[in-house]
């Protein structure tokens, strides 16, 4: 069984997704604390010695239970996996907007250079008092803009928790197939 946790949500990101996020960690922590009943159950059932009666009933409650269990876990993974797509698309909404601030940054700096006395760099022209091309690009109020859209870049393109999630749903979906597969038999 694969493990659950909540992913990280960008500090950025809408209040909605932050709201959605505690609230499914809150879910989560109910789920495993259910789980660990769950788990218990199983043990007690495993441990003590029963009558045939005694089986027939623990064997009903295990398979309700366990039933349960599988319909909880695929739908909070399922509530997982709508967050973090919902989570990678606001990424990509702040990355653009990091972009046009990275954008806007180097014209208001370009834009201080030439109120200071410095000339448009030409190609091709040796000119001392022309703006360089790295001159923009190292001023801080550039760097912070550009750095913070590399960073939403990387985060938005990383989808290894949904496709460990995802793997993790259909390995429920299959496994409550086959659980009502095996009760219809029976």
């Amino acid at each position: 069984m694969q493990p659950i946790n909540v992913p990280a949500i960008d500090p950025a990101a809408p209040a909605e997704l932050k709201k959605r996020a505690a609230a499914l960690a809150k879910d989560l922590d109910r789920f495993l604390e259910r789980r660990g009943e769950h788990e218990r159950l199983v043990k007690s059932l495993r441990d003590e010695p029963l009558d045939m009666a005694g089986v027939m009933g623990g064997e009903s409650q295990l398979r309700e239970s366990n039933a349960d269990h599988l319909a909880a876990e695929l739908h909070l993974r399922q509530q997982l996996q709508q967050l973090s797509v919902d989570h990678r698309a606001a990424l990509v909404e702040l990355r653009n907007e990091a972009c046009a601030a990275f954008e806007q940054a180097k014209i208001d700096v370009e834009a201080m250079l030439l109120k200071m006395g410095y000339r448009k760099f030409v190609d091709g022209q040796c000119d001392r008092c022309a703006i360089q091309p790295g001159f923009i690009l190292a001023h801080p109020s550039v760097r912070a803009p550009y750095l913070r859209a590399d960073e939403l870049q990387s985060q938005s393109h990383e989808r290894g928790f949904e496709q460990r999630n995802g793997a993790a749903i259909a390995e429920l979906e299959r496994t409550i197939e086959a659980s009502r597969e095996r009760l219809a038999a029976v």
